[in-house]
């Protein structure tokens, strides 16, 4: 496996941006992508799973924009949608990065799409009534799926006991927006001396998702979900 720094810091960033989308569809985790020193980068993702995260809260112990935010992010998983995101890295050059997000009565799937090294990678999770399922496959390669309690599908509890700690632990602000000329309530917030801006629709829904280094940006999105697509492929 390749390990030079260039291809580790792809992989550190892509890592973050699929966490950051995470924030919106309900894992309210963090993605910090801190620089070693050596050239070379690592991620530390902050979320409801991570061992490293013992503090709990609950949503009465937040107030102003974190509670908002915080009530806004759980309103959207009871919406039925489809959106599509492109993701982009400061400094990356070598592909695009695609997410798909479908929510539908409780269910909800993500796809994430990007290139290493000129071979396509995919990723698709799942969290369906009673189980979780998350999938992948590199190139041509058959997907390759794997069968998971619910609870441990990162973000099928939209707002965890620690995830709600971090936020308690952030500054958090709030000013109105627009993204592509869709309104949106854009929300800054500082946790560890990282900044995340993120734009919600009026309905709870991640239109933008931005820091420093990595930005996604909603450019599809709907309210028709087909039920064929909670099908996990294999």
């Amino acid at each position: 496996m390749d390990r030079s720094p260039g291809r580790f810091t792809r992989a550190a960033l892509i890592a973050a941006v699929i966490a950051m989308i995470a924030v919106g569809s309900g894992a309210l985790g963090l993605a910090l992508r801190r620089d070693d020193g050596d050239g070379a980068s690592s991620t530390t993702t902050t979320t409801p799973d991570d061992t490293t995260t013992t503090e709990v809260a609950t949503l009465d112990e937040l107030s102003g924009p974190a509670r908002d935010l915080a009530e806004l992010l759980a309103a959207g998983r009871t919406r039925t949608y489809h959106a599509r995101y492109q993701g982009s890295t400061v400094g990356q050059d070598d592909g695009a990065i695609v997410i798909e997000s479908w929510a539908k009565d409780g269910r909800f799937r993500q796809d994430v799409g990007f290139d290493v090294g000129g071979v396509a990678v995919q990723r698709s999770t799942f969290v369906l009534d009673e189980r979780g399922v998350s999938c992948q496959r590199s190139g041509e390669e058959p997907w390759s799926c794997t069968d998971l309690p619910r609870s441990e599908v990162q973000g099928a509890d939209p707002l965890t006991g620690s995830a709600l700690a971090q936020l308690k632990h952030a500054a958090v602000g709030e000013q109105e927006g627009a993204v592509d000329g869709r309104p949106a309530r854009c929300f800054i917030v500082t946790y560890d001396a990282q900044t995340t801006e993120m734009c919600i629709s009026p309905d709870g829904i991640p239109l933008q998702i931005r820091t420093t280094e990595s930005q996604l940006v909603v450019d599809l999105l709907e309210d028709v979900v087909d039920e064929a697509v909670f099908e996990p492929p294999v």
